[in-house]
């Protein structure tokens, strides 16, 4: 019987004891490692014991069925099972939110916990928020509070608790959309990055890197639909339309399309010889295997990319640029899809460069869109070379 792939579970690992070795579990959970012992050396199930305590460790509930659930109780059920998936960063943040949310309302049952507190927590994650030594803009904010939402939402699935206060909370405004009002700063728009910069970094990147970059700069793409996208895309590509199948307005039913040219067409192809329709166009294992890698095995590494790897990926090749006495800007990959986003509004109007960069509203377009602060400059040019200004 296979092992499931469970984050936080171990492989059977054994303790010596006085006259046997007790075989267990060794579990990561945000308060340490915890050993779950499951039988004993030579037992002939002790495979499927351990396959049945994953499953029972993942699938049964926190509680029995009609007991009041406490919010520390649901906390930590969460944090337990679910929490390690997360990004480091925001495992770091999250634990902290919810240890906050935790020592107010521990012993408050689920039921009890309705939007007025649900709007307490975004004034504690808001003030929190403002007294970090870089202050949290209002997107993180919100993505922080996401996750307490998230669950809520967990805990109605697995029938702790009853979703009548779900809806209630759900339907509260995000941060920086209601009636309150939070000193946080925005978040920092990016810059874009000049395209003598990028042609200076592209002898120190590896092919796989630089092909990525011409693609998101050339197409517009978020760097993650990129990683994401799949061989099947590019076979069902036509006149070279490819249909993004992850992106990010993909939860509002909105279809993204993405036009490259033959040349770009070309280096898309070029990733899909001897892979699966299923299979993710880049991919580190087949990086580390076009490299020759004599590791011990080619498993540990992923799947598919992500916009983490990349930029650090993207960094450690800037570094040995500087290394070698080459004075290059530090710059990400995001950046790109801003130069291009930036470059199309300029070419072709706010309205085209929306539909092409996918975003839902104009206004994200608009953030882009650089023509008031040309046009104020070239005004104040013509105002200085008047002779009867005021």
């Amino acid at each position: 019987m296979a092992r499931p792939k469970n984050d936080g579970v171990g492989k059977i690992s054994f303790k010596k004891r006085a006259d046997y070795y007790e075989a267990g579990v060794w579990v990561q959970t945000p308060g340490g490692k915890k050993f779950y012992k499951i039988g004993r050396k030579g037992d002939p199930d002790l495979q499927r014991k351990y396959v049945e305590f994953c499953n029972r460790y993942y699938n049964a509930p926190a509680v029995r069925k009609g007991e009041a659930v406490m919010m520390a109780t649901l906390f930590r059920e969460y944090l337990e099972k679910r929490l390690p998936r997360l990004h480091q960063i925001d495992q770091f943040h999250v634990k902290k939110i919810l240890g906050m949310v935790a020592e107010r309302y521990s012993l408050t049952r689920v039921e009890d916990f309705d939007s007025v507190a649900f709007r307490e927590v975004q004034a504690m994650v808001a003030e929190e928020g403002e007294r970090q030594k870089k202050p949290w803009s209002f997107s993180y904010c919100n993505k922080l509070i996401k996750y307490l939402r998230a669950i809520l939402k967990w805990g109605v699935g697995r029938k702790l608790f009853t979703a009548a206060n779900l809806l209630e909370i759900q339907a509260v405004e995000a941060i920086g959309q209601g009636d309150e009002v939070y000193d946080l700063s925005e978040t920092v728009q990016r810059a874009d990055v000049p395209d003598w910069v990028v042609r200076k970094s592209m002898p120190y990147l590896p092919p796989v890197l630089a092909d990525m970059v011409r693609l998101i700069r050339g197409a517009c793409l978020r760097p993650s639909e990129l990683a994401r996208m799949r061989v099947q895309d590019i076979m069902e590509s036509r006149d070279n339309i490819v249909e993004i199948g992850h992106h990010k307005t993909q939860r509002h039913h909105i279809r993204r399309f993405a036009a490259f040219t033959p040349a770009e067409m070309r280096i898309l192809r070029k990733y899909t010889i001897g892979k699966g329709a299923d299979e993710h166009l880049f991919s580190p294992r087949d990086t580390m295997r076009e490299k020759n890698f004599r590791g011990t095995s080619l498993l540990r590494f992923s799947e598919e990319y992500t916009t983490h790897t990349l930029g650090c990926w993207l960094r450690r090749c800037l570094d040995r640029a500087r290394a070698d006495g080459v004075k290059i800007p530090y710059w990400t990959l995001y950046q790109l899809r801003h130069a291009s986003v930036t470059e199309n509004s300029r070419l072709f109007g706010v309205e085209t460069a929306a539909y092409i960069a996918g975003h839902k509203d104009m206004k994200t377009t608009a953030i882009y869109d650089h023509k008031a602060v040309e046009c104020a400059r070239a005004a104040a040019k013509k105002r200085a070379e008047r002779d009867d200004d005021f």
